[in-house]
């Protein structure tokens, strides 16, 4: 069981995160689209750290005999659920990077072509 002085560290914690993501949401340093995950997981941690009977009912289910492990499960899960998200996010990104390069370098050859014309209708 949690400890009285655990339990108040845990749910301060879980608070400033998600606090942490409001915040940055409002000085627009992140996106909502990619911060809803952020926003579950710092959702599953309030509930987690309020409600700690939850992870060792969870962990029951599943079958973990020991409940840290479980809870180390579920964080583990989490931040493959982030990695994969910030994957996909950073693939999505490159593929406009490129794209954008593409039509900047057909509108730098296509500048470069009207001023070779417009030098040849001066001469």
């Amino acid at each position: 069981m949690i400890t009285g002085r655990l339990f108040y560290f845990l749910a301060v914690c879980s608070l400033l995160f998600f606090m942490g993501i409001v915040w940055l949401l409002i000085k627009k340093r992140i996106i909502l689209k990619y911060s809803l995950i952020w926003f579950f997981f710092g959702i599953g941690m309030i509930v987690l750290t309020l409600v700690p009977g939850i992870a060792s009912d969870i962990s029951d289910m599943v079958g973990i005999s020991n409940h840290m492990n479980g809870v180390y499960f579920f964080l583990d899960g989490g931040i493959i659920l982030i990695l994969v998200s910030l994957t996909v996010i950073v693939s999505e990104l490159n593929s406009r990077v490129r794209k954008l390069a593409q039509e900047c370098a057909k509108m730098e050859k296509r500048i470069r072509e009207m001023e070779a014309r417009e030098a040849e209708v001066e001469v």
